[in-house]
């Protein structure tokens, strides 16, 4: 794969393939948290969505043994009746299953399903993953990596000295709360502290998406 390829693909599947040995499971992790959080309201169910919170701890590594336990008792449970779940609700169910067993490729083919599927009915083409991708969805899942891993065909230094407090709390705020809206403004904040980096600031200051996980907040905060 080349530069050109990797910032034109419109698809992730290649994306995830070339990457595979040059990125960490943390950062796989967060991707695919972020397809499946895009169809949690899918799920309409509170478990579903402590299910969510605890995968998001998961891919961060700050889950205990006791969780880890939950979250395949939960995952067990998801399919249950799939044949009378619509098939939207039944895309999302399997997008997060696929998730929690660390299967990145088919949680990105289910979540696109999910928010794209019409109403045909449910049939042996889910479990053969023979069915065809949703391409607004998909452009947008190889957008929201491009955020998590940045561009591999560019090595971007970042100086210690331009993680200021007010760039690492800003990084942090944003980190926690899943709200990337002051991007710009930590921007801002880096080229105060004298960040020269185009690629660095021209991502802060771009119009995202931006997800936990996000390239920059991780350089900012010291993550891998």
């Amino acid at each position: 794969m080349t530069e050109a390829e990797w910032l034109a693909c419109d698809d992730p599947t290649p994306l995830t393939k070339f990457l595979e040995i040059k990125t960490t499971i943390r950062k796989k992790r967060l991707f695919g948290f972020a397809c499946c959080l895009r169809v949690y309201h899918l799920l309409e169910s509170d478990s579903y969505e402590h299910m969510l919170a605890l995968l998001e701890r998961r891919a961060d590594g700050r889950t205990s043994g006791k969780e880890e336990d939950d979250l395949m008792r939960m995952a067990g449970r998801l399919l249950n009746h799939r044949w009378e779940t619509p098939p939207g609700k039944y895309y999302a169910r399997g997008a997060v299953s696929a998730f929690n067993t660390g299967n990145i490729t088919i949680t990105t083919e289910f979540a696109a399903r999910a928010l794209n599927t019409d109403d045909e009915p449910v049939d042996e083409e889910w479990a053969e993953c023979a069915f065809s991708r949703a391409s607004a969805e998909v452009a947008f899942q190889a957008h929201v990596l491009r955020d998590v891993f940045g561009n591999p065909f560019r090595s971007v230094t970042f100086s210690p000295s331009w993680r200021i407090s007010t760039a690492v709390a800003l990084a942090a705020q944003m980190y926690e709360s899943r709200d990337f809206s002051a991007m710009p403004i930590l921007a801002d904040a880096l080229q105060d502290a004298g960040c020269d980096s185009a690629d660095v600031l021209d991502h802060c200051r771009n119009d995202g998406p931006h997800v936990r996980g996000c390239w920059v907040i991780d350089l900012v905060l010291g993550k891998e």
